[in-house]
């Protein structure tokens, strides 16, 4: 990745052909695609399990970097059950004195839980109904990780600390354009996006903006 600085060109003058990725080889042979990510989104109300990033690609024809946006699918959520020490009633909340093993926890999970909120192999796909925080059972006392959400879980378990290269595997085409990035691609796996260690960013440009709003004396909102 020792392309020149490219700070001299505008991201208006690149054209960039969107009928396919500007793919590379990666660290196993196989063709990838490499850009730095900067950024993040996620909308768990219209799109739950689905992560947005953006960053910069290099294209080699136009030898700089231009705006990219990665769409991450089937980000799905992680559950971990607290068992009990012994079994409880859960109508009186009073203990049975009978000690809780590994395979209490798995039977009442499958038995109670599991069918009612589409839960597999303690993960859960992140559309299915989110699990009560509070939720407690006759061999658990606690369940962690119901309202983590799909981005948290996605940069903790791709050990994404901060901007950074990603590398991703099997990247597709989108049809639709989702942002306006110059550059768009789909993964259907978080696991397919890694991370390139010991290589330097990209240039960058950097704005700030200062904003101010004032309060509608109708709808209480600022604007």
């Amino acid at each position: 990745m020792d392309q020149e600085d490219d700070s001299s060109f505008s991201a208006l003058e690149v054209q960039v052909d969107s009928s396919h990725l500007p793919l590379v080889k990666g660290a196993d042979e196989e063709q990838v695609f490499q850009f730095y990510w900067l950024d993040a989104y996620e909308d768990p109300y219209s799109q739950p399990g689905v992560v947005f990033l953006f960053g910069k690609v290099w294209i080699e024809s136009a030898e700089t970097h231009v705006s990219c946006c990665v769409m991450v699918k089937n980000i799905e959520r992680s559950l971990c059950f607290l068992p009990r020490e012994m079994k409880v009633d859960i109508n009186t909340g009073k203990e049975s004195g009978t000690p809780v093993t590994m395979k209490d926890v798995y039977d009442e999970f499958d038995e109670k839980i599991a069918a009612k909120y589409k839960i597999m192999k303690f993960k859960s796909k992140a559309e299915m109904p989110q699990l009560p925080q509070d939720l407690k059972g006759e061999t658990f006392s606690h369940v962690f990780g119901t309202n983590t959400s799909s981005l948290e879980l996605f940069l903790m378990n791709r050990k994404i600390k901060g901007p950074c290269w990603l590398e991703v595997k099997n990247p597709q085409l989108l049809n639709q354009p989702i942002s306006w990035c110059k550059v768009e691609a789909m993964v259907l796996k978080p696991d397919l996006v890694n991370v390139i260690k010991d290589v330097g960013p990209p240039p960058v440009v950097v704005m700030s903006l200062s904003m101010k709003t004032m309060q509608n004396a109708k709808t209480h909102e600022n604007e």
